[in-house]
């Protein structure tokens, strides 16, 4: 099986055997693309807001690793800031 995407430009870098046959990456998403939706998974997608999932694959590795830590940062104050609070200090 083998389904080329338009212009012909067709994956052949990453291609797995499966039951005797290659599929490229390409011919392994055009089948599961092809698959009824899981009622599981859909139920899932429901309450996820792929919005921010998106802008966060715009940023570079590097850049989602340095957000992550300034975020760490802030919780870690938060964390202090809450046991001055109940130590009264």
């Amino acid at each position: 099986m083998s389904v080329e995407p338009e212009g012909g430009l067709r994956d052949q870098t990453s291609e797995i055997g499966v039951n005797g046959f290659v599929l490229s990456v390409f011919d392994r998403l055009t089948l599961v693309s092809n698959l009824p939706p899981d009622p599981v998974i859909e139920a899932y997608k429901a309450g996820i807001d792929r919005t921010l999932l998106r802008e966060s694959l715009k940023r570079t590795p590097d850049e989602r690793l340095r957000k992550l830590m300034e975020l760490q940062r802030v919780a870690e104050e938060l964390r202090r800031a809450g046991r001055k609070l109940r130590e009264g200090k």
